[in-house]
């Protein structure tokens, strides 16, 4: 082999070996904030909900209203989400077997579109029902809030005036399972 030749795979081998080190090290810094950022959101109960007390400028009585509404609502939308899960996860381990069942596939991909829009129903009436806890002022901001999130759910855009509360609190979401 000659020096050059010997010199060349030296150095890849090197640049290999540069480049896993740096991925390795951005992983590691990658998980380390992300669960950060989890532990916080567990920490602080109802991010969304604690951002709209805030926002909204409740009085104590309001709050305590807000939360009555929050409960029954998170209740009934965890337990539709978990009902999504299961079915998400049939459809998972059909779709790997050799001979999946399409007719199955399909009919759970539609019982899925129905529970989906269960959850925007519920949506809808979580709406109304703090709306009705509002004063005039309130309800225009919470109109505001809640029309962002509609409006851009699942695009990853930023959600209005509530934007930097999800940039802060990215997992809230996935926690609570819920928008709000």
């Amino acid at each position: 082999m000659s020096y050059f030749k010997q010199n060349k795979t030296t150095l890849w081998i090197l640049i290999a070996v540069i480049l896993f080190n740096i991925t390795a090290i951005a992983t590691i810094y990658y998980k380390t904030n992300i669960k950060g950022c989890q532990k916080q959101c567990r920490e602080e109960k109802g991010c969304f909900q604690s951002y709209l007390k805030t926002e909204l400028n409740l009085t104590p009585v309001q709050a305590e209203k807000f939360e009555v509404e929050k409960q029954k609502y998170h209740d009934t939308v965890m337990a539709v989400h978990r009902i999504m899960m299961v079915k998400r996860e049939f459809m998972t381990r059909e779709m790997s077997k050799p001979n999946a069942d399409t007719a199955l596939l399909y009919k759970t991909a539609d019982e899925l579109g129905v529970l989906y829009a269960t959850t925007r129903k519920l949506y809808i009436n979580h709406y109304f029902d703090l709306s009705k806890i509002c004063n005039d002022e309130q309800k225009n901001k919470l109109s505001s809030i809640i029309g962002n999130v509609f409006c851009c759910e699942g695009r990853g855009e930023g959600m209005g005036p509530e934007k930097d509360h999800k940039k802060q609190h990215q997992s809230c979401k996935a926690n609570d399972g819920s928008n709000f």
